[in-house]
């Protein structure tokens, strides 16, 4: 099995790598799993549509073999559309994402938290997603992401399992930790597992803004002497 791991998104990580200092992604046989670190490089514009030819094709050449991308689905399919009619857009974004052949990783399919009036509950949710994940072409690695922390039951689970599409493991301050998880049901759905590290993004941002106040005071008061 195969664990991927992404440390969470910043507006630094949705900057594609503009040169050859990128490291392979480290990877390390322990206990019969391959853990590998992946690096999640979409520009913030690649987040509402597919990205270019040309972007891609850049992508691939700046980085180095055992380089490997994970990518999120555009969120004019997975926001907006609500995976409704979007054969088109999916159809897009899965032919750029063929432009990185070897390096290509899991794809994310992310939702955000849904409220009553866009779903009133999990069934009329995997009414629509089920579908979606029959319809798409298959041999690639994808893995869904949920945020109403009420549909992380084993029903959810098993429907994802059934497809081979891995429940992502996510650390989110709203959330239940990953480990509490496993005390309710099994989250690992298929041969590979997707972990996203986020944590309390907020309360980062608010410390990461206080301290760069403060930097900045003393700065100020050092030049002034």
């Amino acid at each position: 099995m195969k664990q991927f791991v992404f440390d969470g998104e910043s507006p630094a990580a949705q900057q594609p790598p503009r040169d050859s200092s990128c490291r392979p992604a480290p990877q390390k046989q322990a206990a019969g799993l391959v853990y590998s670190l992946l690096a999640l490089t979409p520009a913030a514009s690649v987040r509402f549509r597919a990205p270019s030819e040309r972007t891609v094709r850049g992508w691939y050449a700046k980085t180095p073999p055992g380089f490997v991308f994970a990518a999120k689905f555009p969120q004019a399919i997975t926001h907006d559309k609500l995976l409704a009619d979007c054969e088109a857009e999916v159809g897009e974004f899965l032919a750029a994402m063929d432009l990185l052949g070897e390096k290509l990783g899991p794809l994310l399919i992310q939702f955000p938290w849904f409220p009553d009036t866009a779903f009133l509950e999990l069934d009329v949710f995997l009414a629509r997603l089920l579908p979606f994940l029959d319809r798409i072409p298959k041999g690639y690695l994808f893995a869904v992401e949920i945020r109403n922390k009420a549909w992380l039951v084993p029903r959810l689970a098993d429907a994802l399992r059934e497809r081979g599409v891995a429940l992502a493991l996510i650390d989110q301050s709203w959330m239940p930790r990953p480990a509490e998880w496993f005390e309710h049901f099994d989250p690992i759905t298929a041969d590979f597992t997707y972990i996203r590290r986020v944590g309390d993004r907020k309360g980062i941002e608010r410390l990461t803004k206080t301290w760069a106040e403060r930097f900045s005071t003393a700065t100020s008061r050092y030049r002034n002497g």
